[in-house]
């Protein structure tokens, strides 16, 4: 009567077999205890310092809508305590291609990976019809529960740990680039540094050299493609980037944050590189960043659908914008009256960070009653923190802080 064993019990999500898969905090802490002692002895360094690693390179896998203790990969952590050194164990033991290629074929935005819900029945599908990655991704072990909403029945993913992130990332790139394999790790840093160093023109000018001899798919459009390589080069150097970055008065294409700058692009097809600065003045896109110390640089840029790379840009720094609220600044390129590179820091960022140093599972709502702020104004000094001084490591809730310098 039955066909395809379509009467299994299917305990993948069950909250009762959470951690049949991996090792959960607590065998970390004692069954392995002997075992970190003597990586830490190895490495020479202490066993927090292991644990945190630990953590950081191999924990974060959930499979249930319960808010359970998340679990580690036991090949990583055995591989890793076996051989005395840190490594992309679990990753290196073979990706298909065939991720690569349903991503490149559906014309796939890489940011949905993370921001995108699914809702329960898709997440579970088994049909690899293409239509959505994300349950491929999940059931493979790329991507992992990061929060649930009961009401709507949505789940939200993202890369469970900094191996699977990394190693993702470092692995899809050559698909997205024409640079080999043997030569990325050199011109990407490279390009941080530039875009570290506020030298729009240099990264710009270094990121078309990406889209050098590319084969484009058919169905690939140059302004996807281009935000999905600039968000993989973004994501692997650890840099905040966020794509289709929604404010009160339309989308950024491209945002990306570093310590000392604010890069604000927005996309054109066989338009004009004026067109695209126009419409992020227009529609004020500088504005949520009005009062934040970093100096905003705005890049408008034009892609030609004949040669299917960036064609022409230009950029403006400051964008006129100042601290004011948003007014016009009559001086050519902008009032420099942010903070410059290499200034030290000091105010009320260092204190938001100080707090969260000391207790990293802080609220939003104790650090304001901490520091007699707003809400809103410690959310503004932790994205000058985030991916900078501090990580977020889980979802917005029950997740924690990490530090990272």
């Amino acid at each position: 009567m039955a066909s395809d064993l379509n009467n299994l019990n299917d305990i993948s999500r069950d909250k009762r077999y959470f951690d049949i898969c991996g090792i959960t905090q607590s065998e970390m802490k004692d069954m392995l205890y002997p075992y970190i002692q003597a990586f830490a002895q190895a490495n020479n360094c202490k066993e927090e310092k292991v644990r945190k690693d630990f953590r950081r390179m191999y924990d974060g896998y959930r499979f249930t809508s319960t808010k359970q203790q998340n679990i580690y990969n036991p090949f990583s952590v055995f591989s890793a305590l076996d051989k005395g050194e840190y490594g992309n164990y679990w990753f290196e033991t073979g990706t298909p291609n065939y991720i690569v290629e349903l991503l490149k074929r559906n014309n796939y935005i890489l940011s949905d990976l993370t921001t995108k819900p699914i809702d329960s029945t898709a997440l579970d599908s088994k049909d690899d019809n293409g239509q959505s990655i994300i349950p491929l991704l999940f059931q493979s072990g790329y991507l992992t529960i990061c929060d649930y909403e009961a009401g709507t029945d949505l789940y939200y993913m993202d890369f469970p740990n900094d191996e699977v992130r990394s190693g993702f990332f470092r692995y899809i790139l050559p698909f997205y680039t024409s640079v080999k394999k043997d030569e990325s790790m050199f011109a990407m840093g490279q390009f941080v540094e530039e875009l570290r160093a506020g030298k729009a023109d240099e990264f710009l000018t270094r990121l078309q050299s990406f889209f050098a001899d590319y084969q484009y798919d058919a169905q690939t459009t140059p302004e996807a493609h281009f935000r999905n390589v600039l968000f993989v080069l973004c994501k692997l150097l650890g840099l905040q980037v966020d794509a289709e970055y929604m404010t009160s008065d339309g989308r950024i294409d491209l945002l990306i944050r570093t310590v000392n700058y604010i890069y604000i692009i927005e996309c054109k097809l066989d338009a004009s590189a004026e067109v695209a600065l126009r419409q992020i003045e227009k529609k004020g896109y500088p504005l949520p960043w009005s009062v934040d110390e970093r100096e905003i640089i705005l890049i408008g840029l034009n892609f030609s659908s004949s040669t299917r790379r960036p064609e022409s840009w230009i950029i403006r720094r400051d964008a006129a914008f100042t601290k004011t609220g948003g007014q016009k600044n009559s001086q050519p390129g902008g009032q420099k009256n942010r903070r410059k590179s290499g200034q030290k820091r000091g105010g009320m960022t260092d204190k938001v960070f100080e707090l969260i140093k000391n207790n990293p599972r802080i609220t939003r709502a104790k650090l304001s009653e901490e520091l007699g702020i707003s809400q809103s104004a410690i959310q503004k000094h932790i994205e000058k923190l985030r991916n900078v001084r501090i990580r977020r490591i889980g979802a917005d809730k029950g997740g924690y802080w990490e530090v990272i310098e």
